[in-house]
């Protein structure tokens, strides 16, 4: 099944992600879309500068907590972007979507529960993928990308409480293919390159889903709870801002979105 199957809000779940992504990554041509759009949406001009400050500002400050590069911490948020929904494309979630728009096309579910912690699970292996060779604290940088991933819709959420949402997912076999397809493009957003990065973390998150779900989340738990996941709280944060605003252009206009950009719009003046 290619990942353009896998749906969210009435676009296919790769636009979202790539959405989100090139946000993160200060994409020029999407912050200019992203500005048009905000007018049309809010009548508020987006302050672009200070959504660039917040996105630099947090990859310095996350930088120097897990001893990388600025253009590293910047590239692992813009990952951690990527990936943050690629839970979505388990099959329980897609179901309830599929459900969801039969019974009101103009409605999107407010949450599938869970996801974040599935998108998370391959986050954190993914990741550490990618830094083991770069002779940094994989574990550590791992640690707080997975936790920002896991908590993105709020960073005051315990790790167990998204731990025992990721249970209703009803995960099986195929569903970690579907989290890797859907996770297929995050290499445009890492410039050093994957290399078998993926294939690897894949392979991980199989392994240890057939060791049973509940041991892998078991796992998955003491890796969040490692002192350089409070740096998850970044990670969140800005997730949490190019979703929003992704969210903003594409399907919501709603009023948590206007609360959470807030602080980047400019209205009246």
């Amino acid at each position: 099944m290619s990942e353009v199957a896998y749906a969210w809000c009435g676009q296919p779940l790769k636009e979202h992600l790539e959405g989100v992504a090139q946000i993160v990554a200060l994409d020029a041509e999407a912050l200019e879309r992203a500005a048009a759009r905000t007018r049309d949406v809010f009548g508020c001009r987006l302050n672009v500068d200070a959504l660039r400050r917040e996105v630099l500002s947090s990859a310095a400050r996350l930088a120097k907590a897990l001893g990388v590069e600025p253009r590293e911490a910047h590239a692992l948020l813009a990952v951690a972007a990527y990936l943050h929904d690629v839970g979505k494309a388990a099959a329980a979630y897609q179901e309830r979507l599929r459900a969801a728009s039969a019974r009101d096309p103009a409605r999107c579910p407010a949450q599938l529960r869970g996801h974040e912690v599935l998108s998370a699970w391959l986050a954190w292996h993914l990741v550490y993928e990618l830094l083991k060779p770069r002779g940094v604290a994989a574990e550590d940088a791992a640690a707080a990308v997975a936790a920002g991933v896991a908590l993105h819709h709020s960073a005051r959420r315990s790790i167990d409480d998204v731990l025992d949402d990721a249970k209703s997912a009803a995960m099986g076999p195929r569903d970690v293919e579907r989290l890797v397809e859907a996770a297929r493009g995050v290499e445009r957003y890492w410039p050093w390159g994957l290399g078998d990065a993926l294939t690897f973390a894949a392979g991980r998150v199989k392994w240890e889903y057939l060791q049973t779900l509940d041991a892998a989340l078991l796992k998955l738990r003491a890796r969040l709870l490692k002192p350089a996941a409070v740096w998850g709280e970044l990670v969140a944060y800005v997730i949490m801002i190019a979703d929003n605003l992704d969210a903003a252009l594409g399907r919501d206009a709603g009023g948590q979105a206007r609360l959470v950009l807030r602080p980047l719009l400019r209205c009246g003046t």
